[in-house]
């Protein structure tokens, strides 16, 4: 078996030259092909030296009879031969040795390569399931990317919505500003009656004689205050109007809410960072709590919006609520509930009354709308 491997492995080396040059390369057999060479000169040398002695011991057989006075030299040039024979066994020994440890290098070293082809298809397959799952991986990341997509389309529908709706919001709050500068001019007016009804009193005081006039006058001056009654009517009914309206806006931001998944809370945690930041805090949106539990003077309270920020370096708390609109009552209310309770506190809504912002600002309560 192991004289097949070494027939096997010469014609592999004489026939393969890229094998050849890949055993030289991976074991360094130069110096084994230079002893190679070295004991193939040494067996041609003694090849050589044979065919002499034969030649030799020929001629000296056939002048035998003739030459017999140089059979004495001829004794000893054949012991000087035995000598160089034997020195040469010796030789062929050594190199028979060396071919022998050369045979177990050579056999550990293909085993090394069995062992190092092993290792190498095992990698190959290992490879091999790394790119099926690398391929997969890739395939998940399309249809995740597919998904990404199509809900941004979804959003940017939903904010071209909310666009329309703010606009809409932005005319109410035109038309209502424009209500209120109209009643403070009615009320203006009324002052200026009212200044004008205390003279008209202190006439009649005075001038009881004319009390006639007066009494002509003050008719005048109900009428107008009956007029000024049924313009308040008026302005009431529109603002009963407008509250309606802004119930609709709502429900319909509620519907919007409803049908892309988020909620106005999800609005107010999403911009809740950048509002916060133009007030000198800093948060991190993964520490917003909603529906958090806290302790206000002894009893647990449910707060919609809680997180915990830093301003100037110094942990400031943060509490808040959520609602479709804030009127003045709205602002009492949350200001009672969280008294004593020491946060930075603010409202966030649709909608937001004036007469709500008045009472905020008078109470250290910050108000945020959806498009602030």
């Amino acid at each position: 078996m192991l004289n097949k491997l070494k027939d096997d492995i010469l014609r592999l080396l004489k026939e393969d030259e890229e094998f050849r040059y890949a055993v030289v390369g991976l074991l360094g057999l130069q110096r084994l092909e230079e002893a190679i060479s070295r004991l193939t000169d040494s067996n041609i040398e003694l090849k050589n030296v044979v065919t002499r002695l034969i030649d030799t011991q020929a001629n000296m057989e056939a002048r035998l009879s003739k030459v017999e006075e140089v059979l004495t030299r001829l004794a000893d040039i054949q012991a000087k031969q035995e000598d160089r024979l034997i020195k040469v066994e010796d030789r062929l020994t050594k190199v028979e040795e060396r071919l022998e440890e050369h045979d177990r290098k050579f056999n550990a070293i293909l085993e090394r390569l069995d062992k190092h082809t092993s290792i190498l298809e095992e990698h190959t397959k290992r490879l091999e399931e790394h790119d099926k799952k690398f391929n997969e991986v890739i395939e998940e990341l399309k249809v995740h990317r597919a998904k990404l997509e199509e809900h941004d389309r979804k959003f940017n529908e939903v904010i071209e919505e909310l666009k329309v709706h703010r606009a809409k919001l932005e005319e109410h709050d035109r038309k209502f500003n424009a209500i209120l500068e109209e009643l403070s001019i009615h009320r203006a007016k009324l002052e200026e009656h009212d200044r004008k009804f205390n003279e008209v009193v202190i006439e009649l005081r005075d001038l009881r004689r004319v009390s006639d006039e007066h009494a002509r006058i003050l008719q005048e001056h109900t009428k107008i205050l009956e007029e000024h009654t049924r313009i308040l009517q008026e302005h009431t009914a529109r603002f009963d109007r407008i509250d309606k309206r802004l119930d609709d806006i709502n429900k319909s931001v509620g519907s919007i809410s409803e049908k892309f998944g988020f909620t106005l809370e999800d609005i107010a945690v999403t911009k809740l960072p950048m509002l916060l930041a133009r007030e000198g805090i800093s948060i991190d949106r993964a520490d917003i709590k909603a529906r958090y539990p806290i302790v206000v003077n002894g009893k647990e309270v449910e707060v919609d919006i809680y997180v915990e920020g830093k301003i100037n370096g110094k942990m400031v708390k943060v509490v808040g609520e959520v609602k479709g609109r804030i009127d003045r009552s709205d602002v009492e209310r949350f200001y009672r509930r969280f008294k004593g309770y020491d946060a930075f506190k603010f409202i966030f809504a649709h909608t937001i009354r004036p007469a709500a912002e008045h009472k905020a600002r008078e109470l250290g309560i910050r108000l945020y709308a959806t498009y602030s």
